[in-house]
């Protein structure tokens, strides 16, 4: 149940009647029942001391009236306070403090329902209880006594069966008024957590009847302070001679002291019911301006069983249905938020293993790494990788972290296209999860994986093309739903595309490797050529230059620097440099090695003008011996110049050109 408001900030008299609940609450009751008699007594009683006080009773009358007054207001009292004790019965028993125990404590639940639908009804009840009491133990019997045996006149009797009735209005709305007062903290603590339960009996009372009968009350009240002033001096003018017995100034002064006195009535009643009615009015106000300042644990008191408090159950059952909206909401939040987090981890793992795989180039070491590395950021029993052999229809198992797949491997685990989750996984091309409950059970009956009862099986697909399968395995069951499939999923496209990268760029290095040891190869040969097959050097010394062959005999003094010439890889000869005073510095040694650079380039440049000079020659004496065979028609001649031409130009000693008749290609006809 949430907290309620303290029924003690702006009210001296309330917080002390709080003060005085909590610590006598099981005898609150009596308390309360006491209290309210005894603060209405006295103004009833004064009433009727003021309208008795002109009845002109004899000395003994007035003694029977008073004995029978104070022996009848007894009994009436003791009634009055047994009626009200059968009335709060349960009431009563839910105000006991507990003992402790369990069943005490369930027992008092049962009796704060059965108290809140007694105290609901009570002040009614109490206003018939009261009401019937007075009436047959007091009024009734008083003036029986009156005429009985004080021997009053008919007039006299009439007159104090209207001070009576007085006496028995005012104290009942006086007693009503304070009671209602009084049961403010009762109201509050037993008002039902069950709003409905508190509303159905709630609604059986009305505020607009409690004022009716209140402002009728104290309309009453004021007739009977006048209507017996008035029987009295009628019956006075009309009897005894009033002028002469009774003076105008005297009729002038009861006149102006009954007006006095139903003015002061009047006033203190109705201060008395607006201060019960809207004390209840005040607090709700005062707990809604408290929530709405952000104490959201606050409820409205309950402090009235009319339209108020229908008013407070109303707001407090609102504000526990936006409390349960509010904690909900940030339930959903928190689920969310938490989701949120973990698929944000989740994606930066997959982040953190794909640039991990981006630095890879061997495909055999990215697999390896890859079942090592995802179990560090996932805690997945078992991770295995398995490739497509599309040819033979299988699915490979090429790299796994646990022991268990580790045997597989050794024995070269495979697993037909179709069967098992991870075959059908690689032919349907859609992730599937296996839970170690009904028909999936079958999967986990693997000797080398005992422990598994959760196993989700990822395509990873690169470029609208399956390369191979992810199958991840849990100890625990129910450890994978769609979502984590959604966010594996990521990460299988990304191994997968990883791995096709790093297929292509291997297939690219071995490309780009056989096209330069062709290159080296043809490069070689050409040099090889060029060079005629012999090593040739030129030397300069202080004498001038020298070619020839290369003299790799003798020892040479000094400081040598040798720098290799080469040109994509293929040496084509070496810089040698030397010196006797002193040796080389780097500055040197690199500007030496950019020169071997140069050297070698313009070499290779040299060697290619001279290939292309020697391609031009070539097809220069191609177009000059066709252009001579085209000159003429005759096959003879065209013979005659061709060999001519070829003799001429390649200096040949002997050219011949021998014509072959070509074979019969027979050919049979059927029909």
């Amino acid at each position: 149940m949430s907290e309620q408001i303290p029924i003690l900030q702006s009210s001296l008299a309330l917080g002390w009647l709080q003060k005085a609940f909590e610590r006598w609450r099981d005898k609150y009751m009596l308390f309360a029942t006491i209290l309210a008699l005894i603060l209405a007594a006295p103004l009833s009683f004064g009433s009727l001391t003021l309208t008795i006080y002109r009845t002109g009773l004899e000395p003994y009358q007035m003694r029977i009236f008073l004995w029978a007054l104070f022996g009848l207001s007894a009994v009436s009292g003791l009634l009055v306070f047994l009626n009200a004790q059968i009335l709060t019965s349960n009431t009563r028993q839910a105000l006991r403090r507990d003992d402790g125990d369990e069943a005490s404590s369930l027992l008092t639940l049962q009796q704060r329902t059965l108290a809140w639908q007694e105290v609901a009804l009570l002040p009614n009840r109490v206003v018939w209880a009261v009401s019937a009491t007075l009436v047959l133990t007091y009024i009734l019997p008083m003036a029986f006594i009156m005429r009985k045996y004080a021997r009053t006149s008919s007039d006299e009797t009439i007159y104090i069966t209207l001070a009576l009735l007085l006496t028995g209005l005012g104290l009942i709305v006086s007693a009503h008024l304070i009671f209602k007062f009084f049961m403010m903290p009762v109201y509050n603590f037993l008002a039902p957590t069950q709003h409905d339960l508190a509303l159905s009996q709630i609604t059986t009372t009305r505020m607009s009847n409690h004022l009716i009968f209140q402002s009728t009350v104290i309309s009453m009240v004021v007739l009977l302070i006048f209507g017996p002033q008035s029987y009295y001096q009628i019956s006075q003018i009309l009897y005894r001679g009033a002028f002469y017995a009774y003076p105008m100034p005297l009729i002038r002064r009861d006149l102006l002291i009954a007006s006095a006195s139903a003015l002061a009535l009047s006033l203190f009643y109705a201060a008395l019911m607006s201060y019960v009615t809207s004390t209840p009015a005040r607090y709700i106000t005062q707990a809604i301006a408290k929530i709405q300042q952000g104490e959201m644990q606050l409820r409205a008191p309950v402090i009235a069983s009319d339209e108020i408090g229908q008013i407070a159950i109303y707001i407090n059952r609102l504000l526990d249905q936006v409390q349960a909206l509010n904690a909900t909401l940030n339930q959903e939040v928190e689920e969310r938020t938490g989701e949120l987090s973990k698929r944000t981890r989740e994606l930066q793992a997959i982040t953190e293993i794909v640039e991990k795989a981006a630095t890879f180039s061997n495909v055999n070491d990215l697999v390896e790494n890859l079942v090592q590395v995802i179990p560090e950021y996932f805690p997945f029993y078992h991770v295995g990788l398995f490739t497509i052999d599309e040819r033979n229809g299988y699915a490979v198992l090429q790299a796994s972290n646990s022991p268990g797949g580790q045997k597989m491997l050794a024995r070269g685990h495979r697993l037909r296209l179709g069967e098992g989750i991870v075959g059908t996984v690689a032919q349907q091309r859609k992730a599937r999860i296996a839970l170690d409950v009904g028909a999936d059970a079958v999967f986990f009956q693997n000797p080398d994986l005992p422990e598994t009862r959760s196993e989700m099986a990822l395509p990873m697909q690169a470029r609208g093309r399956i390369i191979g399968v992810l199958d991840i395995q849990s100890t625990e069951p129910d450890a994978f739903n769609y979502e984590d499939a959604e966010t594996l999923q990521t990460l299988a496209n990304q191994v997968a595309l990883a791995i096709e990268n790093t297929r292509l760029l291997e297939e690219s290095q071995q490309a780009l490797h056989e096209l330069r040891t062709a290159v080296s190869t043809e490069l070689q040969e050409r040099w090889r050529a060029q060079t005629g097959g012999q090593n040739y050097a030129i030397t300069f010394t202080g004498l001038g230059y020298k070619s020839g062959a290369l003299n790799t005999s003798g020892e040479q003094s000094g400081y040598v620097l040798e720098i290799p010439i080469q040109i994509q890889e293929v040496r084509l000869g070496t810089l040698k440099l030397r010196r006797t005073h002193r040796p080389w510095h780097s500055s040197e040694r690199e500007i030496a090695a950019q020169i071997s650079r140069q050297i070698g380039l313009a070499l290779e440049n040299a060697r290619l003008l001279n290939a292309t000079r020697e391609f031009a020659e070539r097809e220069k004496t191609i177009e000059q011996i066709a252009a001579s065979m085209r000159q003429s028609l005759d096959l003879d001649a065209v013979l005659r110049t061709t060999a001519n031409e070829l003799q001429r130009k390649l200096g040949l000693e002997e050219a011949e050109i021998r014509l072959v008749a070509p074979a019969r290609q027979e050919s049979e006809e059927r029909g």
